[in-house]
């Protein structure tokens, strides 16, 4: 296994680096301690890769002056920021333990409304502090959201990663422009997913996912592609909280603000987040039932009505929270009010006890006639009993694989059967089971590799490295420029030589006979 090179090294003269926390698509968390006062901080720096890129390392910028503008207790709280030795930047923040809200589900499951409640009024707050500096969050998902324990307060909320966030800010224009897709499918309003303007209502929409997913324990779109999820968001409407999980006690209230804060026209949502917490804060979590849905109460005539006087609503026991209904209610006859009233009444239970006095004598009377009993008549109609209404059959809860995928060298495309993930490292989210999936790598200069994985476990890691293509080793040539390039001293031109005259034969001398001295020769010459 590689050792990470900062592992135990001190960055900026002043943080030494303990350990390695995480790993996202921008940045690595390190746990870090500062030399001199030894406080514990998190420090996240930015892939050496993208460190060269100027867009990509002033949008990492932003991501700690956006949280540090907002200042507010439920955001986490940036301190610092510098350079490596190796030219990466990066950025300190305060150390949290505890678990991120993703978590929290996967292992709680659906969370009762008391608690939940507590946690979306945090959540709501922090947003609408970062919207009052103009900080839209666009990347809202329980992943962000971590739960601490904070004097004695359980479920302190930090919102964290404000990476994409978009700050309404000219100079920002070209980092954010219209027509780029940034956010996790999951949790995408449908503007968002259409590459339009945002505003701070797709925060409220990734709220309201975010509540569907507490109340519920599943988010409301699925698919097996990132446009299927993408699709749904646009043009399906998410099933009712209570419809799916028809066991839960979640009240109608918490559905409908749900279902408000998922709307698909911006316009039906939410203004700001304030509005959406002072509809949280009026939930009780008391469950409301329709009147159809109470036990049988039996209603008797108050004081008031005895005395011919008009009553109010009768309270029926039954309803919880004390909740009244408004019933007419049957008054004695005028007629019988007042002083004549009381002696009407008297003289009929004078009337009945009599009755029963008399009944009761020719029960004990022997061979007595036997008393009559009351016939129904046949014409009354039958009484109706209301059909079952029977639970809609529990769909199978689907468990997903955490896959944290890796590859040496780094960057290498990850392709899911026919799908491009994206560059290594990556972390998918897989369905469990007992079906092998199938992974393919591909990076230039490399051999391309395919990876079968048995999705079995929560969390799963997979690692691989890529082999090199051979190339054949060419002979070397000798390198001709071409055109050939002049010498520097010019040839010398050779003039053509001419041809020889040939010589005229010698005419002999012409004598007279005598000898003449040029003639005798010297033989010892």
């Amino acid at each position: 296994m590689e050792t990470d090179p900062l592992i135990g090294e001190v960055v900026a003269s002043r943080y030494r680096v303990l350990k390695k926390m995480g790993e996202g698509g921008m940045g690595t968390v390190y746990l870090a301690e500062h030399v001199t006062i030894e406080k514990k901080v998190a420090l996240k720096v930015l892939h050496a890769e993208y460190s060269r890129k100027e867009d990509l390392k002033e949008r990492f910028l932003l991501e700690a002056k956006a949280a540090s503008r907002i200042n507010h207790e439920n955001i986490i709280d940036i301190t610092d920021f510098g350079e490596t030795d190796s030219g990466s930047v990066f950025f300190a923040m305060e150390h949290l333990e505890g678990r991120d809200l993703s978590e929290v589900i996967k292992q709680d499951g659906p969370m009762a409304w008391s608690r939940a409640r507590a946690v979306l009024l945090q959540i709501c707050r922090a947003l609408g502090a970062a919207h009052s500096k103009e900080i839209i969050h666009r990347d809202m998902k329980p992943e962000n959201i971590f739960l601490i324990e904070r004097e004695g307060r359980p479920d302190f909320v930090k919102v964290l990663d404000f990476g994409i966030a978009k700050v309404e800010d000219e100079r920002q224009s070209r980092l954010t422009r219209t027509g780029m897709i940034f956010g996790t499918p999951e949790y995408m309003s449908p503007e968002q997913a259409q590459g339009h303007h945002p505003d701070h209502r797709i925060d409220v929409y990734a709220v309201g996912v975010i509540m569907y997913e507490l109340l519920t324990g599943e988010v409301p779109f699925k698919a097996d592609t990132f446009m299927g999820v993408l699709t749904k968001h646009i043009f399906e409407q998410p099933m009712a909280p209570r419809e799916l999980k028809p066991d839960l006690a979640i009240p109608v209230e918490a559905e409908a603000i749900t279902l408000k804060g998922m709307a698909k026209d911006r316009e039906e949502r939410f203004n700001s987040m304030t509005e959406m917490a002072a509809a949280i804060q009026q939930v009780s979590g008391r469950m409301t039932h329709s009147t159809s849905d109470l036990p049988p109460v039996r209603l008797t005539a108050s004081s008031d009505a005895l005395k011919g006087k008009p009553s109010g609503p009768r309270t029926i026991s039954g309803a919880p929270g004390g909740r009244h209904v408004a019933e007419p209610v049957d008054t004695i006859p005028p007629e019988i009010s007042g002083q004549r009233g009381k002696l009407a009444l008297v003289a009929v239970l004078l009337l009945l006890l009599l009755g029963g006095a008399v009944a009761a004598v020719l029960l004990l009377r022997e061979g007595g006639p036997p008393i009559p009993t009351p016939k129904v008549a046949a014409n009354l109609p039958a009484k109706k009993v209301a059909p079952r209404v029977e639970a809609p059959p529990k769909k199978p809860v689907v468990k997903y694989t955490k896959l944290k995928v890796r590859s040496e060298p780094k960057g290498a495309v990850v392709f899911l059967g026919d799908q491009e993930i994206g560059p290594t490292p990556q972390t998918l989210k897989l369905p469990m089971g007992d079906t092998s999936v199938a992974l393919r790598f591909k990076l230039k200069g490399f051999k391309t590799l395919e990876k079968s994985i048995v999705p079995t476990q929560s969390e799963m890691a997979l690692e691989v490295k890529l082999e090199k293509i051979a190339v054949a080793r060419r002979t070397r040539r000798r390198r001709v420029r071409w055109p050939p390039v002049p010498s520097r001293k010019p040839a010398l031109a050779v003039k053509p030589k001419k041809p020889k005259k040939p010589k005229k034969p010698r005419k002999p001398r012409q004598t007279t006979g005598a000898v003449d001295k040029d003639d005798i020769r010297d033989p010892f010459k």
